[in-house]
């Protein structure tokens, strides 16, 4: 049964195509990037790794230290004139960068760029057409429709940075991700529109999600990934004529191909950016839509990290264990030097330490334990340096 929709949906993520009545195919979902991203995301899917999260989160807060230091720092060197106004310098000084500290992300300074060969039991991770399962005749090894090939490339200074490189605002926001996921999960959100319905999606939009699915997306992504690819009908891109009219910079041609073609269609159109529709409409052009929250691929920032942890666990309990052998290497050294010194010295007592009576009251004592005195002559033929011997 088709549906009937117009300006005043009662949805109010909803919008509308035209202000004429328009029949809906509502057996039919149109899927943007961002929507599809979401779906494989390991963030949606609730598989979590609460403690990079926090170490995240611990990162976050020392930053947010330094750059509150730091503008305090610069607010004490700043220079004022007779009103009480700044003055500012001829020359702006150039910020040293940060460098970060890594006692507390010592775990997040790890590379995520290449995907992992690996599981955590040293099986080989199977990826795109290698897994021995159906293959689909309309795709590529790599996810490509037929005939496409990617265009995103990272380079090689690219691949090998760290994730406690990334600046603080990305950081940020990854976690305000996780946060808004554990109060409102998302894919309960989009299943509740996409379920016993037929999925479609424009090829540009299709070889641009897996541009990013093959440059940032886990084994269980791409897992989740195939599993889309086998369920989705990949249709030409169908730009609507009113969708070629929009101007301004934000109206990405990839964008126009996605919602353009969901217009052709007559369907619903699932997406996550909000401002191309916003924007659309300001130029009265509204659009039948979804919108919801986006995720990100997390599933590789999660596995390096556990890796990484470790890895310095490891080192940690090695370096613990080798500071033990040497603390009790040491005190075994000391424990032998001074038996040998014992040895050396014996029982000795320096008369010359003693009054008289102490010594004549420890001479009778020592006679019971068959002891006696025994003298060094000196040069001069002295009994100066008389001691007290053990007799074996």
């Amino acid at each position: 049964e088709n549906n009937e929709f117009a300006d005043d949906n009662d949805n109010d993520n909803d919008s509308n195509s035209s202000d004429t009545i328009i029949k809906l195919d509502e057996t039919c979902v149109n899927l943007g990037v961002r929507s599809m991203l979401t779906m494989i995301s390991a963030l949606a899917n609730n598989e979590l790794n609460e403690d990079f999260f926090n170490e995240l989160q611990d990162s976050l807060y020392e930053k947010q230290q330094e750059i509150i230091a730091e503008m305090f720092e610069e607010k004490k060197n700043m220079e004022y004139d007779e009103n009480g106004e700044a003055i500012k310098p001829e020359k702006t000084p150039k910020k040293k960068k940060r460098k970060p500290k890594l006692s507390k992300i010592e775990n997040l300074n790890f590379e995520y760029c290449d995907f992992p060969t690996y599981d955590d039991k040293g099986q080989k991770i199977k990826k795109g057409d290698d897994n021995d399962e159906a293959k689909d005749d309309r795709f590529t090894s790599q996810g490509y429709t037929k005939g496409n090939v990617g265009k995103l490339s990272i380079s090689q200074t690219q691949r090998r940075k760290k994730f406690s490189e990334k600046s603080y605002e990305e950081q940020k926001m990854l976690l305000q991700m996780y946060i808004d996921e554990l109060q409102s999960p998302v894919l309960p959100q989009i299943m509740q529109h996409i379920e016993n319905k037929k999925l479609v999606c424009c090829e540009k939009a299709w070889n641009h999600f897996m541009d990013i699915v093959n440059l940032s997306a886990g084994p269980s992504e791409w897992k989740r990934c195939k599993e889309l690819q086998s369920k989705i009908t990949i249709v030409k891109d169908q730009v609507s004529e009113r969708t070629q009219s929009l101007k301004g910079k934000s109206m990405s041609h990839i964008n126009k191909c996605v919602f353009g073609t969901g217009d052709t269609l007559r369907c619903l159109t699932l997406t996550a950016i909000a401002s191309f529709v916003r924007k659309a409409e300001q130029q009265g052009v509204k659009y039948f839509v979804n919108v919801h929250s986006v995720r990100p691929l997390t599933e590789r920032y999660q596995r390096e990290y556990e890796k990484k942890k470790k890895e310095n666990e490891e080192k940690n309990s090695a370096q613990m264990n080798d500071n033990n052998l040497n603390q009790k290497a040491y005190l075994i050294h000391q424990q032998n030097g001074f038996e040998q010194q014992h040895e050396e010295i014996g029982m000795i007592v320096e008369e010359d330490e003693l009054h008289e009576s102490e010594q004549e009251e420890i001479n009778g004592q020592l006679q019971h334990l068959n002891l006696r005195p025994h003298s060094h002559a000196a040069e001069d033929g002295s009994d100066e340096n008389e001691h007290l011997e053990i007799i074996d």
